[in-house]
């Protein structure tokens, strides 16, 4: 076998090429034990290919040499851990309902979660499983890293489950899941930020313009003047600028709402609507007490 073929190692000892030396002739006879034994000289002992070699018997002259006559079996390395989100998104909505419009300020869909919600699975890592070059040596083989995530704010890590301890923002960063009680907008409402719709608290460091809306579980605190806007809170409304709303929009709360000024507001309070100023021509239904701390009631109607 020697003087007919050669043996070549490649790909870091996991592949065996078989090639000819010279040209064959028809007489000549090759024969599967001699193959095997012309292996087993070059320690080649695992991965060999048998229907090569058979092949390679029953026609050795026609055979398009190089051959692969021996295969390493490469390592299964293990995967690493990884993160399962269990929040359900939004439903996308039925394009072919004619009674649904489409409100083009509906931009920021807040992942919020509840009290006790379940918000992931941990996925473990994996081992590798080791492979085994052609000389029977093993290939050591890479076990998965578990996921390097950490339990943050408001958040429970129990028997490999992430789970929310109160209600609100869902937020997962490279290393942290976190559940935040609020969620700010740093500016403005407009379009870049759109209506908003969340379980929590909602804060506001700017205006809310006409035709927006914003709901919340919790309390909404707005640092800027409110317009002809719709704002539901189920607990209290605060806006430090007052609302102007040119009897447009609506503001109903659960508990009271606190405000510099009402003019020409539509609001509906579970109970106290603390005023700073004046109220003027707007209608106001309180559950509690109507008070105006420095200024007059003028026009409207006060229930």
């Amino acid at each position: 076998m020697h003087e007919l073929f050669q043996l070549n190692i490649a790909g870091d000892r996991n592949t065996a090429l078989i090639a000819l030396k010279n040209d064959l002739t028809s007489d000549i006879e090759v024969k599967l034990e001699d193959l095997k034994q012309f292996l087993l000289e070059r320690k080649i002992v695992f991965g060999i290919k048998e229907h090569v070699l058979r092949a390679i018997v029953e026609n050795p002259e026609h055979m398009n040499y190089p051959l692969t006559i021996a295969k390493a079996q490469l390592p299964q390395h293990g995967t690493d851990g990884y993160l399962v989100t269990k929040l359900i998104e939004e439903e996308i909505e039925d394009q072919t309902n004619k009674n649904k419009t489409l409100n083009m300020r509906d931009v920021i869909k807040i992942k919020s979660v509840k009290k006790g919600q379940l918000i992931a699975d941990i996925i473990k890592p994996t081992n590798g499983i080791d492979g085994k070059d052609i000389y029977g040596n093993p290939i050591k083989a890479k076990d998965g890293k578990p996921l390097a995530i950490r339990a943050g704010k408001n958040v429970l890590f129990h028997m490999d489950k992430v789970y929310a301890t109160i209600d609100g923002q869902i937020s997962i960063s490279l290393n942290a899941i976190n559940v935040l009680p609020v969620f700010e907008v740093q500016g403005d409402i407009d379009l870049k930020t759109g209506n908003i719709d969340f379980i929590g608290n909602v804060v506001i460091h700017g205006n809310v313009p006409t035709g927006y809306s914003i709901k919340a579980g919790g309390d909404i605190k707005v640092f800027g003047l409110v317009e002809g806007a719709d704002l539901t809170a189920g607990g209290s409304i605060l806006i430090s600028g007052g609302i102007a709303g040119a009897s447009k929009g609506n503001v109903e709360a659960g508990v009271n709402l606190h405000a510099n000024y009402l003019n020409q507001a539509k609001c509906k309070v579970g109970g106290d609507v603390l005023i700073e100023s004046s109220i003027l021509h707007s209608e106001v239904i309180s559950g509690a007490h109507v008070i105006c701390k420095k200024g007059h009631i003028i026009g409207g109607k006060i229930y």
